[in-house]
């Protein structure tokens, strides 16, 4: 299976951590005055519309390709339980 939220946040988390590296600050909407003086990197609105957006071409592209993986969106593959 593949999960493309897992891979869209693995990416995701990989410019994150350059951001936090360099102390730097990406504004989301839903800041509050007390929230940016804390905070650097993604976060809030603007890292999820960010992870929708990326797993959006994610599964885009994985659907240009033939494959016998199913593909689940949407979801994290932790939040799946496993019925055995």
């Amino acid at each position: 299976m593949i999960y493309t939220r897992d891979i869209s946040e693995q990416i995701i988390d990989l410019f994150d951590n350059i951001l936090c590296q360099h102390n730097i600050f990406v504004p989301s909407p839903d800041d509050t005055d007390e929230f940016k003086n804390r905070v650097v990197g993604f976060h809030g609105k603007t890292y999820i519309d960010l992870l929708d957006d990326v797993e959006a071409n994610l599964i885009n592209l994985l659907k240009k390709y033939e494959t016998d993986k199913c593909v689940i969106s949407n979801q994290f593959s932790y939040e799946i339980k496993d019925n055995n």
